[in-house]
């Protein structure tokens, strides 16, 4: 059976909405994109292409959700809960607090800024203009270095979030109440 790194290290690869724009997502963090045909990327305007940027982050998002808990479950032995699920109210707590979080992600030169609250709502913002000066090679590189700071971003909050329930559950455990 594979282990936990193993199976975080095999590709995710998801296509836009509209099959024009396609991710690929390497162990949890490296990501690569390409459109889809010959001068796509020229044809879409400002707004479309953020809307498919959009969905495709979501999409990626998702298979990189499904792909953790896949990996723990395989791994680890260790099914995947959801806040729902649990029986101890400080983990529900912290999968609720886990799942209204917001982050972000900002491109080199800040010309495209990726933005997600509570894994919901997933809004692209291009610089006006963007697409007449950027050769499309430049702006998959923009648009990936935000989507790779917003993983940064959401990984930090994260860990901060873990480090706050861990010492939440040690106090409790040091006051000798159950935690």
């Amino acid at each position: 059976m594979p282990s936990f790194s193993e199976i975080m290290k095999q590709p995710i690869t998801v296509s836009s909405p509209d099959k024009l724009i396609e991710a690929r997502l390497s162990d949890g963090k490296t990501i690569k994109a390409r459109f889809v045909g010959a001068d796509v990327y020229r044809r879409y305007s400002q707004n479309q292409l953020e809307d498919q940027i959009g969905q495709l982050c979501k999409l990626l998002w998702v298979a990189r959700r499904k792909h953790e808990a896949k990996a723990l479950t395989e791994g680890i032995g260790e099914g995947v809960r959801f806040a729902g699920e649990s029986s101890d109210p400080a983990r529900r707590k912290f999968f609720q607090r886990r799942d209204r979080l917001e982050f972000e992600g900002w491109s080199p030169r800040q010309m495209v800024r990726i933005e997600c609250k509570g894994w919901l709502e997933w809004n692209v913002t291009i610089a006006d203009g963007l697409q007449e000066y950027l050769e499309e090679k430049e702006f998959l590189a923009e648009t990936i270095a935000a989507a790779q700071a917003l993983i940064a971003d959401y990984d930090e909050q994260l860990e901060e979030l873990h480090q706050e329930f861990h010492e939440y559950r040690d106090r409790k455990i040091r006051e000798g109440i159950p935690a």
